[in-house]
C-alpha cells in the first residue's frame, strides 16, 4: 500500500476547532444580548427620570412665572436693594484680623510702632485707624508709602501727630481698607472680636 497517493484526513480535529469557534462566538453572542437587555433597561428608567425631570422643569416654571405676576414689581425692586444692604452689612461685620496683620507686619518699617488699631464701618467701607509712633517723620511716611503700595488700603492720611518727650514722633493714621488677599471684602473675624 502507497500512502503516498492517499491524502491523510483529520476530520476530528478540524471538527474539534470548528466546535470551539462556534461555541466561542456563542458565547460573545450571548454576552452581548445580556449587555443588550441590560443597556434597553437603563435606557427606559433613563428615559422615565428625564420625562420626570421635565416635567418638573416646566412646573417650578410656571409657578415662577404665575409668583413673578403676584409680586408687584416695586417690591421685587425694595427686595434687591434690602439684599444689597444686608449684604453690605455683612461685609462691615466681617473683618480678617490675620490678614489684615499680615499686611502690617509686612509694610511696617524697623523704626515705626503700632501701638492702636480700630477699624470703623460706614456707607463707603472700612475704615482704619491706626496709632503709630515713629523715631522720625519720614520712617511714618514711609510706613504709609507701603501701605498704599500693597493695595489693601488707600487714602492714608497723617491726621495728627506730635513729638513726644522721649524725641518720638506720634501720630494717628487713618486709611480706607480696599482689600485684603485671600480674603475679598470679608474675613475670619468679626470686628468686635479685636
Amino acid at each position: 500500500m502507497n500512502l503516498a497517493t492517499r491524502p491523510f484526513y483529520n476530520d476530528r480535529a478540524a471538527h474539534l476547532v470548528l466546535a470551539g469557534l462556534g461555541l466561542a462566538v456563542l458565547a460573545v453572542l450571548a454576552l452581548c444580548a445580556v449587555r443588550l437587555v441590560d443597556l434597553s433597561r437603563t435606557h427606559r428608567a433613563l428615559t422615565v427620570q428625564a420625562a420626570a425631570a421635565e416635567r418638573e422643569a416646566t412646573a417650578i416654571s410656571t409657578r415662577t412665572v404665575q409668583l413673578r405676576r403676584e409680586v408687584p414689581p416695586d417690591a421685587l425692586a425694595s427686595l434687591g436693594i434690602a439684599a444689597e444692604e444686608v449684604n453690605r452689612l455683612v461685609e462691615q461685620r466681617l473683618f480678617s484680623w490675620t490678614a489684615f496683620f499680615n499686611v502690617i507686619e509686612d509694610t511696617l518699617p524697623p523704626d515705626v510702632m503700632l501701638t492702636a488699631v480700630r477699624p470703623d464701618a460706614d456707607d463707603e467701607g472700612t475704615s482704619v485707624d491706626l496709632a503709630v509712633i515713629g523715631r522720625t517723620v519720614a520712617a511714618i511716611e514711609e510706613f504709609i508709602r507701603r501701605l498704599e503700595a500693597t493695595g489693601a488700603f488707600a487714602d492714608v492720611l497723617a491726621r495728627q501727630g506730635e513729638l513726644d518727650d522721649d524725641g518720638m514722633y506720634r501720630a494717628q493714621l487713618r486709611g480706607r481698607l480696599v482689600r485684603l488677599d485671600g480674603t475679598g471684602a470679608g474675613g475670619d473675624e468679626p470686628a468686635g472680636d479685636g
